[in-house]
């Protein structure tokens, strides 16, 4: 059953660093993007203020106005940037999640999944023991739940660390 824990824990950290290193590729790609927009907009507008006089009035109109249309695709690359921090593969990812919880939850259901020392668990003893903290308080064991709780968010972290997001 331990085991069986500490693969958990693997499949979650697994799932968290690939989650952050493509989430990572392409806000990357799509920053770059904007980057370039952005140089190649206020260059537009340098050019612009430069052909001021009203013999290159023409010429000026046509540079702010791809300058604006610059800018319109800027916030057009920030808001499919918007949407890859919140795309699908955040949705897989969190479904994968479901479902190895679930599938580990019904397996582990009513075993511990791991034993601590009681003495370290002292004040968390009672909640690391639940749905059956009246069978095994004082012995040092983590149910599944709690355990996949902290499983979840010691992967996050240490993805997050890895990855550096």
């Amino acid at each position: 059953m331990v085991l069986l824990a500490f693969v958990a824990l693997f499949l979650y950290l697994v799932i968290d660093v690939l989650q952050a290193l493509y989430g990572q590729k392409q806000v990357k790609r799509i920053l770059l993007q904007r980057g370039k927009l952005q140089s190649e907009v206020a260059e537009l507008q340098r050019q612009a203020a430069r052909l001021s006089s009203p013999a290159t009035f023409a010429q000026s109109a046509k540079l702010q106005r791809r300058a604006i249309a610059k800018e319109k695709e800027g916030e057009l690359l920030q808001q499919w940037q918007e949407r890859c921090e919140r795309g699908w593969s955040s949705r897989l990812a969190t479904l994968v999640k479901l479902a190895l919880t679930v599938a580990l939850a019904a397996s582990c259901w009513g075993q511990p999944a791991a034993f601590i020392n009681p003495e370290v668990m002292w004040p968390l003893g009672r909640w690391l023991a639940a749905p059956h903290a009246a069978k095994l308080v004082g012995t040092g064991a983590v149910t599944v739940l709690p355990w996949l709780g902290l499983c979840k968010r010691a992967s996050s972290a240490i993805a997050s660390a890895l990855v550096g997001v």
